[in-house]
């Protein structure tokens, strides 16, 4: 799913911050964020299984920027999607 974009053109700071309800089987779940809605930093994917978890992450490198998306993605083990039980993952709560 990818959200936006938002406006920080006007921000003089910026975060997204999230709750995250995962059991992800053999796969990932993944958020990412970028300023041209194609090509998102991603950082290091969650695994497994985890009650809800509440996420922050810094976006001070988006201040001043007039378009931000953000994206959250669940992928299949080494991205097959035939490779079996990939998992699932609610979010909820998301703050920008």
């Amino acid at each position: 799913m990818t959200a936006g974009p938002f406006d920080l053109s006007n921000a003089t700071q910026a975060a997204l911050e999230f709750d995250v309800w995962r059991d992800m089987g053999t796969g990932g779940f993944y958020y990412g964020y970028s300023d041209n809605g194609t090509s998102f930093t991603l950082p290091a994917g969650l695994s497994g299984y985890a009650d809800w978890t509440h996420l922050q992450v810094s976006l001070s490198q988006f201040v001043g920027k007039p378009h931000v998306w953000i994206m959250f993605q669940i992928s299949p083990p080494g991205g097959d999607p035939g490779a079996g039980y990939q998992g699932h993952a609610f979010v909820d709560n998301v703050v920008r």
